[in-house]
């Protein structure tokens, strides 16, 4: 079990496979009875959806399900109202938490809206992909888009807990696995050359989900250590910034449609290693 330490709060991070089917008991070690908001998209709810509401209401939670469409647009200004409106006529208070159960897009979405709604509710990160198992669903940054750039508008806000379970990767199309590896290849780049080796003698799609809980682990390890030492992104959290200035252009350019976030960090790093190599 790995902890993210900060001088505010403490968080633990299960990274399991078949976590999802501890869900209930784990939710019950960090939250007594309540209302959550189980935000998930049309991709992800439908494949795990109804197994964690029916896991955690076992443990007497009361769950209200919210399922936006998939996809980089709905992170937005937009979609956040309408989660105001839905967690406001069910009568949500800060007793009360969410839970994102999706990939970044979802995980950012859900913060930013719990770290604003009533001035701060808690929540939970369940990250499907891996672009967001080993990046997005810790460290405590949260966001949406708008017109400008991405990830303009938001938070730092931390939850309080992740739990990953690398048996989702089984049902993500080969191109979003490929994505999430952009990340994984970021952190063994910026700061584990044991990661790095591990990853150069894989040779298939195979191996990625055959080692994933080992990568997604020593990932995770390099963000958070980052994360402790720089909770704010002021000094050594920006490596983790590696690949993004390119990358978060080009999505915008696309218009958030044509490019995914990890393909553009993969063409951003490759870029500023291109550059790195030629000033030698």
């Amino acid at each position: 079990m790995l902890k993210v330490e900060l001088p505010s709060k403490t968080y633990e991070i299960l990274v399991e496979k078949d976590a999802l089917k501890r869900i209930g008991s784990w939710t019950a070690d960090i939250w007594s009875s309540r209302k959550i908001a189980l935000i998930s998209d049309t991709n992800v709810f439908p494949h795990y959806g109804q197994t964690v509401v029916q896991y955690l209401e076992i443990q007497g939670f009361d769950v209200y399900p919210y399922v936006v469409d998939a996809g980089e647009k709905t992170k937005s200004l937009v979609t956040a109202n309408e989660l105001y409106d839905f967690l406001t006529d069910n009568d949500f208070s800060r007793s009360d938490s969410l839970i994102g159960l999706g990939g970044g897009v979802i995980g950012d979405l859900t913060g930013f809206v719990a770290s604003t709604y009533m001035r701060g509710l808690s929540f939970i990160q369940v990250p499907t992909s891996l672009l967001a198992q080993v990046d997005s669903s810790i460290g405590g940054k949260t966001g949406v888009n708008c017109e400008k750039a991405k990830n303009l508008i938001g938070t730092f806000a931390q939850p309080d807990g992740v739990l990953i379970d690398p048996n989702t990767l089984q049902t993500l199309p080969q191109r979003r696995l490929s994505e999430g590896m952009a990340e994984v290849i970021k952190c063994a780049l910026i700061q584990d050359i044991n990661l790095w080796r591990q990853l150069r003698k894989m040779t298939k799609m195979e191996d990625i989900l055959t080692n994933s809980e080992s990568i997604i682990k020593k990932a995770l390890n390099v963000k958070k250590h980052l994360v402790e030492r720089d909770e704010f992104d002021q000094g050594d959290r920006l490596l983790l910034n590696f690949g993004h200035t390119i990358g978060h252009g080009l999505e915008a350019s696309e218009n958030y449609e044509m490019i995914s976030h990890g393909e553009a960090v993969a063409l951003g790093m490759v870029q500023m290693t291109r550059g790195a190599v030629k000033k030698g």
